[in-house]
């Protein structure tokens, strides 16, 4: 009851254009933009799966442990966590890879545009794939992109097909469903 309290609480519009090299993500509120490499630097240790840098600095960071661990291994240490480094937008057929890692990927961006809230919000997503889209998206796509950005916290997930749209975060519900859901 409270959860569902929290979640209807106005929290604007978030548009996310995905492409298998970059992410943007703005909104409405905070009218901040999330506009970054999408890569994730995850470290495994003891068998779980911890985020531990989004995009450039991802990159950034996981050179930086390829460096300190060629050292350890020339002066014979034992290593005892795993560092990887993903692209969960890089597949050849479709836009997603790795569900997972474009659903954290998602909510990181999400949580950077809409900022720190005592009660958690869930914003309205536009997703809209720029690439890997030839002759539409299909059904399967649609319930994938509306699961994941579901799965990242939003309250009601738009796909769009089409032209980028100029300035959908300002635009209401019923807009939204005129505009994206010809």
């Amino acid at each position: 009851m409270l959860s569902a309290f929290i979640r209807s609480l106005s929290s604007g519009t978030c548009y996310a254009q995905l492409w298998s090299d970059r992410v943007r993500i703005s909104c409405t509120q905070s009218a901040r933009v999330f506009d970054d490499q999408p890569l994730l630097a995850i470290r495994t240790a003891g068998g779980k799966k911890i985020v531990m840098a989004v995009g450039q600095k991802a990159a950034q960071w996981y050179q930086q442990e390829q460096l300190q661990k060629q050292r350890s291994e020339q002066q014979n240490e034992k290593q005892t966590q795993d560092i990887t480094l993903i692209n969960p937008l890089d597949h050849p057929r479709l836009l997603i890879a790795d569900f997972t890692g474009a659903e954290l990927l998602l909510r990181y961006g999400i949580a950077n545009v809409c900022g720190k809230h005592i009660l958690p919000r869930s914003p309205q997503l536009i997703i809209q794939p720029m690439e890997k889209t030839e002759g539409g998206i299909t059904d399967i796509e649609q319930r994938l992109f509306t699961e994941l950005g579901l799965g990242a916290g939003a309250r009601k997930v738009y796909v769009h097909d089409g032209a980028p749209l100029a300035h959908p975060v300002v635009a209401t519900a019923v807009e939204l469903e005129r505009i994206v859901c010809k």
